[in-house]
């Protein structure tokens, strides 16, 4: 693996489900499951393309001005973490 910004974009073989305002959103191979709040939900959508931090981080800024950006990027790290944890993200850097 090269070295490089980190690109995040969600695999293609998932299901999905609303519950009331959330999502709900299952690896269909290894049957992990990850509930997303609306918040999440929008990044998960936006990672039908592959995108870094930094893009998704200019997202929210754009989509919510008034935000803490430190808080916001801590959020987008930590449903990141939790998507690839459950297997639902894939990654590749700039370059592969």
């Amino acid at each position: 693996m090269s070295g490089g910004v980190t690109l995040y974009r969600r695999i293609a073989d998932f299901d999905e489900e609303e519950f009331e305002d959330d999502l709900i959103v299952m690896n269909r191979e290894t049957r992990a499951v990850v509930t997303l709040n609306p918040t999440a939900r929008v990044l998960w959508e936006a990672l039908s393309d592959r995108m870094s931090v930094d893009t998704i981080a200019a997202i929210f800024a754009e989509a919510f001005p008034g935000a803490d950006m430190d808080v916001v990027r801590r959020d987008i790290e930590a449903t990141l973490a939790a998507l690839l944890d459950a297997g639902l993200l894939s990654e590749a850097h700039d370059g592969d």
